[in-house]
């Protein structure tokens, strides 16, 4: 394009220079050069346009791919979170598990501690038991002894 330009150019300035072209063949030259020159002139035109166009394409193209980069992030934010959900659905269902555990724990013990007392209380009675049965035999043990006293006296007496 540059080369027929400065052809153009070059004829121009020669015709302009004062001798007019009266050739036929170079009146003929310059005519399609003109032509060519117009014709080139629109298919450039038409190239920028199209380039324009394309341009443009590409930079609804490239809007549109930064969505899916920051969809490729969303998703990966979303196993991130969705990990994390299952890591906590896996601790609440441990911290339900050891509630109910301590639940029964502590009703064991409940029901163990109410033995203990029980326990408590009866060995308790047991050792009041123990001390009247104590108090008694030994009570028992004096009234036998006098009893076998008096009978000894009654026995010697009667001799």
């Amino acid at each position: 394009m540059a080369q027929l330009q400065d052809r153009f150019n070059s004829l121009q300035q020669g015709s302009s220079l004062g001798s007019p072209t009266s050739d036929p063949s170079l009146s003929s030259e310059n005519l399609k050069l003109k032509q060519a020159l117009i014709k080139l002139k629109e298919v450039s035109e038409h190239d920028f346009k199209q380039f324009r166009q394309k341009i443009a394409e590409l930079e609804k193209s490239n809007a549109s791919m930064v969505p899916i980069a920051k969809l490729k992030e969303a998703e990966e934010n979303i196993a991130l979170l969705q990990e994390q959900l299952d890591v906590a659905e896996k601790s609440s269902e441990l911290i339900e598990e050891l509630t109910n555990k301590n639940i029964e724990q502590g009703e064991t013990i409940a029901n163990l501690e109410a033995e203990i007392k029980n326990l408590t209380e009866l060995k308790d009675y047991a050792e009041q038991l123990d001390a009247f049965n104590a108090e008694e035999l030994s009570m028992l043990k004096e009234d036998l002894g006098t009893l076998e006293q008096i009978l000894l006296t009654m026995t010697r007496e009667e001799r």
